[in-house]
């Protein structure tokens, strides 16, 4: 739909975004697909160098051309684009307590997209591997991601505890906060693996949430745009990129320290369960108190001791694919 648009003489909006990757843009592209709208695409450059983006700091952002109106800050151009099409569909509307209902889940999706965009790109293999981990370990990061969609199940019933049961988020029919839901997971997946993503939609507290994810995808213009779009982010951030040739299988038991032997901890054992050159810079051998260099900063070996449990713990989750 995206490239027919693009040809087209006439366009209905234009996504202002990167060209290599759909990234925070990507619900603007689902919903403008399933409602068989027409748009194009251009650049951040396209957009500063106009007189529209003189009110935008930063993409993704949306031009109606019906108007020349131009919306950045995603969340606020989904929304626009909720009452905007298909007459208004995608729009929650309701009382002032159902519309902040659907506000409120919205930012708590855009909590999911930051926080594990955020976290993916130090390529910290084990903290990536805590925040996954259904089960909380105790760590700061343990079990956040399945906390958040926690949240957001338990927000569906803020008005009525049927809403727990129903076929999208809020309801028998699609709304924006569906797309919103749909694509951060697609992010998440991209960026730690399907395998785990399901295993966090499928935990204890989080309803059909799994359900949600599947009836977007399998949405058959959803499914059209998709067979064709650009990668949700770029190859650095990718699950590959983390976790090489080894790919997370299962969720783990909780951590328990004191419960590995040395010869579990070593680095030999490190190496195999997480990023080699992420391992590579922890010396194993070294003595407690020895000072060891990781990325320019000093660390004490003796401080390192979770770090080695965790991995050894995580390595059930890898088999070579």
């Amino acid at each position: 739909l995206s490239s027919m648009a693009a040809l087209a003489d006439e366009v209905d909006y234009t996504v202002y975004y990167m060209s290599a990757f759909s990234g925070r843009a990507e619900t603007l592209h689902i919903m403008l697909a399933d409602a068989c709208a027409q748009w194009t695409t251009g650049s951040k450059d396209d957009l500063l160098s106009s007189q529209a983006g003189t009110c935008v700091f930063q993409v993704p952002a949306i031009k109606d051309h019906a108007n020349g109106l131009v919306f950045s800050q995603t969340t606020t151009a989904v929304k626009y684009l909720a009452k905007k099409l298909a007459g208004g569909a995608y729009d929650v509307e309701g009382s002032v307590e159902e519309v902040m209902q659907a506000s409120k889940i919205a930012d708590d999706i855009a909590d999911i997209w930051k926080e594990g965009y955020d976290l993916r790109k130090k390529k910290d293999a084990i903290k990536c591997l805590e925040w996954l981990n259904p089960v909380s370990d105790g760590s700061r990061n343990g079990a956040r991601l399945t906390r958040l969609l926690k949240v957001i199940n338990e927000s569906r019933s803020m008005l009525s505890p049927s809403k727990k049961d129903c076929t999208y988020l809020l309801g028998e029919e699609v709304k924006y906060v569906d797309f919103l839901f749909y694509s951060a997971l697609r992010t998440m997946a991209y960026c730690y693996g399907a395998a785990l993503v399901r295993k966090c939609l499928t935990a204890p507290g989080c309803g059909n949430l799994s359900d949600v994810f599947d009836r977007v995808k399998s949405r058959e213009n959803v499914k059209n745009y998709l067979a064709n779009a650009v990668p949700v982010l770029y190859e650095s951030v990718s699950a590959a990129a983390l976790f090489g040739d080894r790919a997370p299988m299962a969720s783990p038991t909780p951590l328990r320290r004191g419960s590995l032997s040395p010869s579990e901890m070593s680095s030999k054992n490190l190496t195999g369960y997480v990023n080699k050159k992420q391992a590579s810079r922890i010396d194993m051998s070294a003595p407690v108190g020895h000072k060891v260099v990781k990325k320019r900063q000093t660390v004490a070996v003796g401080q390192l001791d979770k770090k080695k449990e965790a991995s050894t713990a995580w390595g059930a989750m890898f088999e070579k694919k």
